[in-house]
């Protein structure tokens, strides 16, 4: 579901494409109800295969979509001023490139998608991605000639005869929770950019912006009432073309937190007469404690929807979750540990999901101060971006400028335009190597509809002068325009200093997990550097506990235990039996506890 790849190979190689389309095709399926919908083509010079994963409810169709000069695969959703109800995402964007603007046609066209379009005649393919890069679309040259696309970074691990970490990359990572730029955690691995389109031949390839459209955004101040008029008529809008996409209202989620985003989305669909099923994923606290549950369930007594909270109850099953959830997109945030279940935990694979990816930082301004609209703002929110830098994060061979230069360069891109603050914030969570919770979800259990990321919901929310936005409290006053009784309930920011505390006991606990776990470490610095030095920052883990405060010992473990994750994920991306396994380890781990997912 949601995910495609493709391959382009020269003719003199045609005879291994089968081959590479049968690694291709397993790193891609990760359950068993998935599919693969693929085809060939063979020209003189080159050689190309189409693979998509299904079922997908937005796009039913069979895929490849084939026409006279070009066939094409998409996964996500498309919109366009020529869209018609009843035709599926894919076959609009299929249409649209093959008219006669090609490329150029995007500019007008929304959402959220990645396509691959093969040019029978000039024997080319073209790759790319929507105007935020939110799906993730990643390529690589092929050992011996040729080039692989995927939405998924392991799918092109396990084409690589020779796999090396990019360090740069995962110091980025490591200190700012993103990574700048096109490169990846490996080298020779890159991720396709916003709004970029790449065509590619048998022996080269070629890159092009099709648009910058966060750049174009102009900033005019009004007051708050016709803002909130305006934001809430482009909302409306939204949310009537994303229904357009989908004509079934009985599968229709709702993927529902204790925050103000997702509560919003609640109320523009219940104002569309669409009652979606309710799910929550509780964010569980260090005690295995959680609190989203109750407002969730608060909020689906007071609108008489049927509500579930997916959550492995003991901490032995959510050992299991955490210990394999890298298997459903290469990696999942620490945020997110248990986002994965819904995987297994519900059978959605013909369902539609709404998510309120991006509204927080459009509409409520909470990453932002003050002070950031003052003299020395800029350096303020520079230096309180990435995590203090610590000894053991000199990883080994990471030969390229400074940190703070990199991330002070990504932040200049934006000078000039407006809103520059929460621009860089957005790309930051877009470019993620870490794949965010929902597009896990969207990319192995249903597809993910996102109101925020509307174009005219954008520019009218940019639009506004960001320092407004401080304190301003404007997604509250938006939810009771549409459902006075979902703005008066309480949200997650009102019990979150609370549920936060941890006593000294729970305290104590966590650092003798911490030990426990740190003996583990050593094998990542034995698997990736033969640095002794390096041997002894990881195990130098052990201690923290007992030298630092448990809230500082988290963040160093934290990301020590990432590098965890990046051994592991190479074993079973090298290795399709060694995936298909850990796949099978994790499903027996939620059949032998099924009751993951209960009702409120």
């Amino acid at each position: 579901m949601a995910k495609i790849a493709a391959l382009i190979l020269p003719s003199s190689r045609a005879g291994e494409l089968q081959a590479l389309c049968k690694r291709t095709g397993d790193m891609l399926r990760l359950y068993f109800r998935h599919q693969i919908d693929a085809d060939t083509y063979f020209g003189e010079r080159s050689a190309c295969a189409l693979m998509r994963v299904k079922p997908d409810p937005l796009n039913p169709c069979v895929q490849p979509i084939a026409a006279a000069m070009s066939a094409c695969v998409a996964c996500g959703y498309y919109l366009s001023s020529s869209s018609r109800h009843g035709v599926d995402s894919a076959t609009r964007l299929a249409a649209d490139l093959a008219g006669d603007e090609g490329m150029a046609a995007l500019a007008r066209g929304d959402g959220v998608y990645a396509f691959a379009q093969w040019d029978k005649q000039r024997e080319q393919l073209c790759v790319g991605v929507d105007k935020l890069g939110m799906r993730p679309l990643y390529w690589s040259a092929l050992p011996g000639g040729g080039y692989a696309v995927a939405s998924e970074l392991k799918v092109l691990v396990s084409l690589q005869d020779r796999l090396e970490p990019d360090w740069c990359a995962w110091e980025e990572f490591l200190a700012c929770g993103n990574v700048f730029g096109a490169h990846t955690f490996f080298h020779g691995i890159q991720r396709v950019g916003a709004a970029e389109a790449i065509t590619f031949s048998h022996d080269g390839h070629t890159s092009r912006i099709v648009e910058r459209f966060l750049e174009s955004i102009e900033v005019r101040d009004r007051p708050v009432e016709e803002f909130v008029e305006e934001q809430g008529a482009a909302f409306d809008a939204a949310m009537a073309r994303l229904a357009s996409l989908h004509d079934k209202p009985g599968k229709t989620i709702l993927t529902l937190s204790g925050g103000h985003d997702s509560r919003r989305i609640l109320a523009g669909l219940l104002k569309r007469d669409i009652r979606p099923e309710v799910y929550t994923v509780p964010e569980v606290l260090a005690d295995g404690s959680e609190y989203e549950s109750d407002i969730v369930r608060e909020l689906c007594h007071l609108t008489g929807l049927t509500g579930h909270h997916v959550y492995p109850a003991t901490s032995v099953d959510r050992m299991s979750v955490r210990g394999l959830r890298d298997l459903a997109v290469d990696f999942e945030s620490s945020g997110h540990n248990y986002s994965t279940i819904l995987a297994l935990a519900l059978d959605c694979a013909d369902c539609v999901n709404y998510d309120g990816l991006a509204g927080d930082i459009e509409l409520s301004g909470l990453f932002m101060k003050p002070g950031y609209f003052q003299a020395g703002g800029d350096e303020a929110f520079v230096a309180n971006w990435p995590h203090p830098p610590h000894g053991w994060m000199q990883l080994p061979g990471a030969n390229c400028r400074p940190l703070h230069d990199r991330l002070r360069a990504e932040f200049d891109r934006w000078t000039g335009h407006p809103n520059r603050f929460a621009y860089f914030y957005l790309m930051g969570r877009t470019r993620r190597m870490v794949s965010l919770a929902p597009l896990s979800l969207q990319a192995n259990v249903f597809e993910s509809l996102y109101p925020y990321l509307d174009r005219d919901v954008m520019r009218s929310a940019f639009g506004f002068p960001p320092a407004r936005f401080v304190g301003g409290y404007m997604q509250p006053r938006l939810i009771r325009a549409l459902n006075s009784a979902l703005g008066e309930a309480r949200s997650a920011d009102a019990l979150n200093s609370r549920a936060h505390k941890v006593s000294g006991v729970e305290r104590r606990r966590e650092r003798h997990a911490l030990v426990r776990q740190a003996g583990r470490l050593p094998v990542t610095s034995r698997a990736w550097s033969g640095s002794a030095s390096q041997k002894r920052r990881f195990q130098m883990i052990g201690a923290l506990p007992f030298l630092v405060s448990g809230r500082q010992a988290f963040w160093e473990f934290g990301r020590a235990a990432t590098l965890v994750q990046l051994a592991h994920f190479e074993r079973v991306s090298r290795s399709s039996t060694d995936y298909r396994d850990a796949v099978m380890d994790l499903q027996d781990a939620f059949g032998r506890h099924g009751d993951w997912c209960r009702p409120l």
